[in-house]
């Protein structure tokens, strides 16, 4: 076309139609293809890693007091992802209560969250008390990670309810553990979290009378990502589907390489994606997408997720529901998390994947209630 004009087309117009600086890269996931512009450049991950390394030299020349240095070394942190993520995130310290199991979380010392919905339980200052459907990210700050606190750490936390983060399967949170050093190496923590994980998914393995391979379904998965301050490499740990449409999972831990200043540069990218707004081809001057993978194992041990959804929750997404519930008298449904409900366009999508079943009180159905009225829409229990 540009050959066909009379003239040049003016700088004003090149400047408006210009593209992306940097290294153009396409990306197809899920056979979908995504455009993204790399740009190796990471101004704002530097400016935050020299202001942390800055107040770390300058509380440690005037004491040595280990409380007081944990607690600063926590609250610079904070400081830093306070001013990083957008002000609709709430950034404190404390606990996430789970009112309907009444069970509580260890102490947390990063805490995201949002109230817009729903209010804190407690607040005095910074130090809250939320549910977990108002967790967006949880962070655990060691000013030295040694290998036996992270094992005890992951098996205080990995079952608890902390929510779901975006992007992760229904009840799925991320457990994050920044750390300033940590004297093992790389693959000796990434050798303490799968030996901390394996003993915890192994609570759900069991066998049948028969001798047949039985999976307990977990409800509450809270993984792992360590990222330390004294190396480029981090680990993560994610959940996936075995098989597609499977309700088996594996869990696989990956050790990739930091592409900005170290810890600091992964640990706030992650921090990036907890907003339903955030937007993946953006810059943050922090960190790239493209991350270099140093190593990754699967675990053998297999994982259930399995999630509960209430007859009213489940009106919700599907209205045409609602007569069926009256029929069969289901309180709810038992589904993979897995499942991606935004997927089905309808009811009858929703309960012909694997592992659905209604949840349905014998009392009820003993009654003479014709349970069985509506099996086509799903398998009863």
């Amino acid at each position: 076309m540009k050959r066909d004009l009379r003239k040049p087309i003016p700088e004003i117009v090149r400047r408006n139609q210009a593209p992306p600086t940097g290294q153009r890269v396409l990306l197809e996931v899920d056979g979908i293809v995504s455009e993204y512009s790399h740009f190796d450049k990471y101004e704002r991950a530097e400016h935050f890693d020299a202001r942390l390394r800055a107040e770390i030299d300058w509380i440690e020349r005037f004491t040595s007091h280990a409380p007081s240095i944990g607690t600063h070394y926590e609250k610079i942190l904070s400081d830093l992802v306070s001013e990083y993520l957008p002000s609709s995130v709430n950034v404190g310290t404390g606990f996430i209560y789970d009112s309907l199991r009444e069970q509580v979380s260890p102490q947390i010392d990063l805490l995201c969250y949002n109230d817009q919905s729903v209010s804190p339980i407690y607040q005095r200052d910074d130090f809250v008390i939320v549910q977990p459907e108002m967790v967006m990210a949880v962070c655990e700050v060691k000013k030295t990670l040694k290998c036996n606190d992270l094992k005890s750490w992951i098996k205080k936390t990995m079952g608890c309810n902390m929510g779901t983060m975006v992007s992760k399967p229904r009840g799925v949170q991320s457990m994050s553990i920044f750390a300033y050093s940590c004297p093992a190496k790389t693959k000796t923590i990434v050798q303490n979290v799968a030996e901390a994980t394996e003993e915890f998914l192994n609570n759900f393995v069991t066998r049948t009378k028969g001798g047949n391979l039985a999976l307990l379904g977990i409800q509450q998965l809270c993984l792992p990502s360590m990222y330390m301050h004294d190396r480029e490499e981090f680990v993560s740990v994610s959940v996936e589907r075995k098989l597609p449409n499977s309700i088996e999972g594996q869990i696989r831990i990956t050790t990739l390489k930091s592409s900005g200043p170290n810890g600091i540069s992964p640990f706030l990218s992650y921090l990036s994606t907890i907003t339903d707004s955030h937007i993946g081809a953006r810059r943050d001057h922090c960190s790239s997408f493209l991350q270099e993978i140093v190593d990754e194992i699967i675990l053998d041990v297999p994982v259930m997720l399995l999630s509960y959804m209430g007859s009213t929750e489940l009106m919700r997404y599907f209205p045409e529901a609602r007569s069926i519930l009256r029929k069969n008298k289901a309180y709810g449904v038992c589904f993979s998390s897995f499942e991606d409900l935004g997927k089905h366009a309808n009811l009858d999508s929703f309960t012909g994947v694997v592992g659905f079943s209604w949840c349905i009180d014998e009392r009820v159905t003993q009654q003479g209630t014709p349970a069985d009225a509506e099996k086509q829409h799903g398998r009863l229990p």
